[in-house]
């Protein structure tokens, strides 16, 4: 949300930097990594150490036993035992070269990346692993879940425009249309309980309503027992995101674009329809079926799991299969926002995105609120988020930009410091390039040039 995010910004609001301190502003190479869940962590781990003591995480001894040949000083992962609903959520962003121009109440902007997104709303509590585990023969629900990850490219073309400019306020509005290309998605969608009951051999399902789709490139070799991926398109789609901005620009100080900036904007409106490599499955019962262990014991890939689950439950390999292509919806999200200049340089910032509820398989993203204060100059920034993720945990954050680089994380101190319970991290890195100067029509300091508009002195 800084002022000097340029191309940036629109992935927040695709009309924020309308009007903006930088005349143009290329991003090089950018990318964001996140993950978190309350179902799995690491005992005393941070993402350091994650990384580099790999090789001595293993399961903690209530999950199992110690082998002899198990590592000196472990590090133990380990399951809640809460009795609650869980969730999880993972994503990757990759922006590639990317180009933003700044013109008198116009912008232009033009981008390329990457996304992964993986979620899973409503892991049952029934399914917490000691539960579960520790459950022979009692009955457990599963209640209406979603579940899906989704791999997909972008290519965005961003404008935005002021409607309304004077010396006092500014409103714009912006829409950036993108094309988007599918590789991998992974999809599953349950409307009603399915109750079910853990047998020593295996499972027993009841009652259960399940729609599965999936297009992927992974494949597994079973002559030599190896994964494979071939990166290729699957699928095709658009999606569009829209925003609105109004800008207070009542200040006495110069070195302030604005007062107050309000922003409201409707992020990832769209759909991808996989075509290709697509498997559309759906599994209704409302009697009882009996899984084994051992029916799944060669089972790698989804291909062969399903063909496995119709044989036992229908005694046809393709019962389930009913279709050979779908629509995936992009993670549909309302998000506002607000920036308030404090004193010269130092603002607050307020944010919020919230999923928007739909009956359409797709992926989601995490409910966030974020207030952050930050101190920005054109040469450098720093700034401390402070995290409301998915409106139940807490979370710090920080960031610091040096002229055209720009390194964050929104869970700062998963990153470094041991926590008792590490599940998850999240961190950002930024490479680009802008013009060294503010542009000189919105915030000229030349010797003797007088601003357009004079405001009355204050006493």
């Amino acid at each position: 949300m800084s002022n000097y995010g340029g191309i940036s910004s629109i992935g927040m609001n695709p009309a924020w930097s309308v009007n903006g301190p930088l005349q143009w502003d290329i991003n090089i190479l950018s990318t964001g990594f996140f993950f978190d869940n309350d179902y799995l962590f690491v005992e005393k781990g941070s993402t350091l150490r994650f990384i580099l003591a790999q090789d001595r995480i293993i399961a903690h001894p209530n999950i199992k036993s110690p082998k002899p040949n198990d590592p000196d000083n472990p590090i133990y992962y380990n399951y809640e035992d809460k009795y609650k609903n869980y969730d999880l959520y993972q994503t990757l962003n990759i922006t590639g070269p990317s180009v933003m121009f700044n013109l008198p109440n116009h912008s232009f902007g033009a981008y390329f990346g990457v996304r992964e997104m993986f979620y899973h709303h409503n892991i049952a509590k029934d399914f917490g692993y000691y539960f579960f585990s520790d459950s022979a023969t009692e009955q457990m629900t599963t209640g209406p879940f979603r579940t899906g990850i989704m791999t997909w490219g972008e290519f965005g073309l961003n404008y935005g425009t002021a409607v309304l400019n004077n010396d006092l306020q500014e409103f714009s509005i912006g829409v950036t249309a993108k094309y988007l290309w599918g590789y991998d998605a992974i999809l599953g969608i349950s409307n009603e309980d399915a109750t079910i009951v853990k047998i020593d051999e295996g499972v027993k399902i009841a009652s259960s309503n399940v729609d599965l789709s999936y297009a992927t490139n992974y494949s597994y070799d079973y002559e030599n027992d190896d994964w494979k991926y071939k990166l290729k398109k699957n699928g095709n789609g658009m999606g569009l995101d829209l925003g609105f901005v109004y800008t207070n620009k009542v200040t006495t100080n110069l070195d302030q674009p604005h007062k107050f900036k309000i922003g409201l904007s409707l992020l990832d409106i769209g759909y991808i329809n996989y075509n290709k490599n697509a498997v559309v499955n759906y599994y209704d019962r409302d009697d009882t079926v009996t899984y084994y262990n051992d029916d799944f014991k060669e089972v790698r890939d989804l291909d062969l799991f399903i063909k496995t689950v119709g044989a036992i439950a229908y005694g046809d390999s393709t019962a389930t299969i009913t279709g050979n292509q779908f629509k995936a919806r992009l993670p549909m999200t309302i998000a506002f926002q607000s920036d308030f200049a404090v004193i010269d340089r130092f603002y607050i910032s307020a944010m919020g995105n919230f999923r928007l509820p739909s009956k359409v398989m797709g992926v989601d993203r995490a409910n966030t609120i974020a207030i952050t204060p930050r101190y920005e100059t054109r040469k450098w920034e720093i700034g401390a988020p402070l995290i409301l993720y998915d409106l139940k945990r807490p979370r710090v954050g920080g960031y610091l930009r040096l002229w055209y680089v720009t390194l964050g994380s929104d869970n700062f101190l998963s990153l470094l410091t041991p926590s008792p319970k590490w599940s998850g991290t999240d961190f950002y890195i930024a490479f680009k390039v802008s013009p060294s100067k503010e542009i000189e029509y919105l915030r000229d300091k030349k010797k003797g040039k007088a601003p357009k508009y004079f405001r009355c002195p204050k006493f």
